[in-house]
């Protein structure tokens, strides 16, 4: 089994995209797995997160609630949770774990299958943080990892992250007060800082696949980005980063999700009955 990872705070703004992402992604060939800071009552104490809420589960679509951490940022938990979502008891150690971001609409049919299964990670556009033009690999590390994406069995997940206990809660709040033993606190990238320091000292880097994408102005190649918005009917793209807040772009967001191309007819109907639903409520 292939699961992709995404997650979300109570912020509209993030939560819209999450039933949006699940679908395209089914149509790539993962099973979403989606975790959410707060409790159900939480997320169903206001219309457009409870319209985001039963979508996602209407769509049979696992959800995980992770609680709120003191003296972290929501938004940080939900991003670093990602890390943890191997301690989910129910996932296989041979089954495969990417990470994924929720406003970041998987666009390629063939871009996030590439990945050598042999390998221990896969890290889709591992030369972001490279610190200059070329490619990173084992031997030409960059100071950290994007989030989008990166991939690797449960088991390897398990071991990079030291999971011992397979609960994604306490797992998580296990390595925050690691790092807080080291002086890291709550900061922008922390997801990322917080990954790179068990990944970088692990053996398991050696054996590691870094899938290079080229990189102008820090936007990928390929990639339609709301910072430099250029759309003309492309039929190459592997990702979109997409403008935000989404609901004053809804017409752009259709006129991208070309039918065939990027999205299943039936999801594009299913699609635009949830944004209905979700503006409405």
């Amino acid at each position: 089994m292939r699961y992709v990872i995404n997650s979300s705070d109570t912020n509209e703004i993030y939560s819209f995209f999450i039933p949006i992402v699940s679908l395209l992604w089914r149509e790539r060939g993962f099973t979403p797995i989606i975790l959410l800071v707060g409790t159900r009552e939480q997320w169903n104490s206001t219309g457009k997160n409870k319209s985001v809420l039963h979508h996602i589960e209407k769509a049979e679509i696992k959800v995980h609630f992770v609680k709120p951490v003191q003296n972290y940022k929501n938004s940080t938990i939900a991003q670093v949770s990602r890390l943890f979502a191997c301690a989910d008891p129910n996932i296989k150690p041979e089954d495969y774990i990417l990470i994924s971001d929720a406003d970041m609409l998987p666009m390629s049919r063939t871009w996030f299958t590439q990945y050598d299964a042999s390998k221990a990670f896969n890290f889709f556009g591992g030369n972001a943080y490279l610190g200059y033009i070329g490619d990173a690999s084992p031997s030409k590390l960059p100071t950290r990892l994007p989030m989008c994406y990166i991939g690797g069995s449960t088991a390897n997940w398990r071991q990079v992250m030291g999971i011992n206990d397979l609960n994604i809660q306490t797992s998580m709040e296990k390595i925050i007060k690691e790092r807080e033993a080291t002086g890291c606190r709550d900061e922008w990238f922390y997801d990322e800082h917080t990954f790179a320091n068990k990944m970088f000292k692990s053996p398991l880097i050696t054996n590691s696949q870094f899938i290079n994408r080229d990189w102008t102005h820090g936007r990928a190649s390929n990639r339609l980005d709301r910072d430099n918005w250029h759309f003309n009917n492309q039929k190459d793209i592997i990702d979109c980063h997409y403008l935000r807040p989404a609901t004053k772009f809804i017409d752009e967001l259709f006129r991208i999700l070309i039918p065939e191309v990027y999205c299943y007819p039936g999801h594009i109907q299913w699609i635009r009955a949830y944004i209905n639903n979700f503006i409405s409520s």
